[in-house]
């Protein structure tokens, strides 16, 4: 008897959806395609229970009859190609013919659709016959998917979180809305509407209503051109960072893609504009002629396969390299203004830290005012039109703020830092670094200094890390150094991020930063602690953010990076001239550490030459 069988249809479809249904953002983003295909000027999406009850899916597209809505269910049955030169040709999103039998193996499903005469009913369940009705249906389509994985358990117990599924359906629509600003979306989770476009094709409303009214205000149009590739998008100004690469979106012939070469060819473009690890936002949106582009290489249609890909990357870091330029460049000869401030609080309170106040620059309290070009932006009081917001403009007066933040400290008790300090002493026995002799400073970065045996090289960053270390690990989670923030911080963030922090604002408040939502992409900074002097609190804040989204730590673990991000970003950088005075307080902190031979990071704080290695290099001694 032969051993190698032919599958049956249920079966293969089954194996089919675990390339193409991995969670239930894979269903959406299979179905709203297909509703783009459809020529939709209206696309509506329905979550329930994070999609696990029911997502509904309902254009207002073409439609489908009574036939093609029957062999819509069959394996690759589809409208959009028919040869192999249309599959090297692709202008459609789908295209494989693999949608709905494979959401179908997975689920319970039901397609209402019509051309705009009588309309079909079709309900499917897994393994068996289609049922097959008239209806009437308006004008396009509409497919309800129920109780998704019902009938593979695996499957269903890997999903995530509610909150970390509808964050991914809410990425896909958020994608596909900023690929096509001519449909107008709306997404519904559970009985809310969280996200809605015009559909006026307008890009720029489309940025607001994603990341933020503030940011939108932030972001310049570019425009760009070669013999293969024809790019429009926004890029981000260089006072608007983030604190990852998740808010960069490639948009390929209207397909979002993940194109790691021309990301990082962004970042190279902006790498002398901003500082390390702060990232643009952009949206770029690429045209080109489809038979560059070979769409089938990745299940899921994430990732392409694109000739002449050199010749985009190139037009790309140079055309985002030279406007940036420009901005700067013109700042001074902008014709009309639009007044953003940008509130950036200064701790100015009376707490002694572990770092010398001789050591500080003052950060000024207001940012200077960034302009947007009349000739670059579109019409942003058309956008603040159609979006509310709470955020003002304010004039800030320091004197009048300094009383304030006088008041302010009355209220809150101080920190006792001189207590802090005695129990550091009492647990250290005296270290040898306070016998050392400071000789000098090499290159603004390191201290020289001398013992009886040799000398010493101290990487002085290195060294007010581990101090700083020592001094915030103390501190962090005690409730009496919090403090509230005169003017509080608004931070924006995507929805689908805002969608994944909701349920973690308690692990911000374990490190002291009390958050809550502000809007649909916004969140409310209040409190912060009170011990962070001048480390600028927007960038400390957003760095964190970015943690407790990307690993959903534990609290522990949270507190521990906060600790060592706060030591860093406290210490002093390469090339600070110190005086003697201060090289020689610096080594006597370092000596009350309780691990002073390196910093958080593990990188040595000191190297010692001994005199004897001395010698033996001048040949003084065998």
């Amino acid at each position: 008897m032969s051993k190698i069988r032919i599958m049956d249809q249920t079966l293969a479809n089954m194996i089919a959806a675990g390339e193409v249904v991995e969670r239930p953002a894979s269903v959406v983003k299979e179905l709203v395609e297909n509703s783009i295909d459809a020529q939709s000027t209206k696309i509506e999406v329905f979550i329930n229970k994070a999609g696990r009850e029911s997502i509904i899916v309902q254009d207002d597209g073409v439609g489908m009859d009574k036939e093609d809505a029957i062999l819509a269910f069959k394996r690759h049955a589809t409208s959009k190609i028919f040869d192999q030169h249309s599959l090297f040709y692709i202008e459609s999103l789908g295209f494989r013919g693999e949608a709905l039998p494979s959401i179908s193996s997975v689920s319970k499903l039901t397609l209402e659709t019509s051309t705009g005469d009588v309309g079909t009913k079709v309900v499917s369940h897994p393994n068996e016959e289609l049922e097959v009705s008239y209806t009437s249906a308006r004008k396009g389509t509409i497919i309800k998917v129920e109780d998704l994985f019902y009938n593979t358990p695996a499957r269903l117990k890997h999903l995530k979180s509610d909150y970390t599924e509808v964050a991914n359906i809410q990425d896909v629509i958020t994608k596909l809305a900023l690929a096509h600003p001519n449909i107008a979306f709306s997404l519904t989770i559970d009985g809310r509407t969280t996200f809605q476009t015009s559909g006026n094709n307008k890009l720029i409303d489309i940025i607001a209503s994603i990341y933020g009214l503030e940011s939108a205000k932030q972001m310049t149009s570019i425009e760009l051109e070669n013999d293969d590739f024809t790019i429009n998008g926004y890029i981000s100004k260089i006072g608007l960072t983030k604190a990852n690469r998740y808010y960069m979106t490639i948009l390929l012939n209207g397909r979002p893609i993940r194109m790691n070469s021309a990301i990082n060819a962004i970042i190279d473009a902006y790498k002398t504009f901003i500082p390390v690890d702060r990232y643009p936002i952009c949206v770029l949106k690429i045209d080109t002629d489809p038979t560059l582009i070979d769409v089938n290489v990745h299940p899921a249609k994430h990732e392409v396969r694109l000739s002449k890909e050199e010749s985009l990357i190139s037009l790309i870091k140079e055309g985002v390299k030279e406007k940036l330029s420009s901005l700067v460049m013109n700042v001074k000869s902008v014709t009309k203004q639009v007044n953003v401030k940008i509130i950036q609080p200064k701790l100015n309170l009376e707490v002694k830290e572990p770092i010398t106040s001789s050591y500080k620059e003052d950060i000024p309290l207001v940012k200077k005012e960034w302009t947007l070009e009349d000739k670059d932006e579109v019409n942003i009081d058309e956008v603040v039109s159609n979006e509310s917001s709470d955020i003002k403009n304010e004039e800030v007066n320091n004197e009048v703020l300094q009383e304030k933040i006088e008041q302010v400290i009355k209220e809150v008790k101080e920190p006792s830092y001189n207590e802090i300090i005695i129990e550091n002493e009492e647990e250290n026995v005296e270290s040898f670094l306070n016998k050392l002799t400071v000789i000098g400073q090499m290159h603004g970065s390191y201290i020289i200094a001398s013992s009886d045996d040799g000398f010493y090289l101290i990487d002085q960053h290195a060294a007010m890390e581990r101090i700083n270390y020592e001094y915030y690990s103390k501190v962090i989670s005690d409730n009496r150094y919090i403090t509230p923030l005169l003017i509080p911080l608004i931070i924006e963030l995507s929805i689908s991020d805002i969608n994944l922090l909701k349920e973690r604002l308690n692990l911000l408040e374990s490190i002291g930063i009390k958050a809550e939502l502000f809007g649909n992409n916004a969140i409310r900074i209040s409190e912060v602690p009170s011990w962070m002097g001048n480390i600028d609190v927007k960038t400390y804040c957003e760095d964190m953010i970015d943690y407790v989204l990307k690993k959903n730590p534990k609290s522990v673990l949270l507190i521990e990076e906060a600790v060592m991000t706060l030591a860093c970003k406290a210490s002093l950088k390469a090339n600070k001239s110190l005086t003697m005075e201060e090289m020689q307080t610096l080594l006597i902190r370092l000596g009350k550490c309780k691990n002073p031979n390196s910093c958080p990071h593990g990188r040595p704080t000191m190297i010692f030459y001994s005199k004897y290695s001395i010698e033996k290099t001048f040949r003084r001694v065998g």
